[in-house]
């Protein structure tokens, strides 16, 4: 249920007049999102290395995402109108809110979903991912039922002469990610793996920038330092997390000989 709301939600908000930028402003927040969760509710603990990191990598994608946004608004100045509401109807601006409520909800289930997937793998072993994989996606595909009109819509919309082409290259890059993630998972902590693909969406990001001759400004380059003084940083701060209950990390070691 949280793959597929977290999959359902966070294509949903396009329309809310969510703008690409913020999108993945609040994608990147799920790193945040997850050790505030991780203390809350799971029992985390972090050192100040790796809450120090997180928050540097956190503010230079947010930085570097409105600075590549701003390199837009002359060719495109609806997507700014989209991001502060300045010449939206209230109609418009109400559902930008609603589609920031959403956003949130879904980048905060799927650090639930991170974070549960962690503490399954320490209780039944993490030598299962290709199951977690294919149960994820296969009870998921249920849901989908309810959203069937609009998909054969979009599809009718979409078809073209090399409509299956791009499809199919969609797919398998698709699976490439999804088998890489899940791998992933298995192999270090939720909080790792939300800063792995942060950076990877830092990463995506500046190629976008660079593919289509976007300029960064002074605030871009300083972004980008954060991400990498955050990267550094994080990589140096020790990736073993902790719960602050000491019998509770004897019980996980036993459950994972187990």
């Amino acid at each position: 249920m949280m793959f597929s709301a977290t999959s359902i939600l966070t294509n949903f908000v396009f329309k809310f007049h969510i703008s690409v930028p913020i999108h993945v402003i609040f994608r990147s927040l799920g790193t945040s999102v997850t050790m505030l969760i991780g203390v809350l509710f799971y029992n985390k603990r972090y050192n100040w290395k790796q809450i120090l990191s997180a928050c540097l990598l956190t503010l230079g994608v947010c930085i570097v995402t409105l600075n590549s946004h701003r390199a837009l608004e002359t060719g495109n100045s609806s997507n700014m109108d989209d991001i502060d509401g300045g010449s939206l109807s209230l109609d418009k601006q109400l559902m930008w809110a609603m589609g920031i409520g959403i956003l949130a909800l879904s980048t905060t289930i799927a650090s639930f979903m991170g974070l549960y997937s962690e503490t399954t793998y320490a209780i039944y072993g993490r030598g299962h991912w290709k199951e977690n994989l294919f149960y994820s996606h296969a009870l998921g595909l249920p849901f989908f039922i309810f959203m069937l009109p609009s998909i054969i819509n979009e599809y009718k919309n979409i078809l073209s002469p090399n409509f299956f082409k791009w499809l199919l290259i969609n797919c398998i890059t698709q699976l490439l990610c999804v088998t890489g993630v899940n791998m992933l998972v298995v192999s270090t902590s939720a909080l790792t793996t939300g800063i792995i693909l942060m950076i990877r969406k830092f990463f995506s990001l500046i190629l976008s920038i660079i593919f289509f001759d976007f300029k960064l400004e002074s605030w871009g380059y300083l972004g980008c330092l954060f991400v990498l003084i955050g990267a550094l940083m994080y990589s140096t701060s020790g990736s073993k997390i902790l719960n602050s209950n000491p019998k509770d990390n004897k019980d996980n070691d036993d459950k994972k000989l187990n």
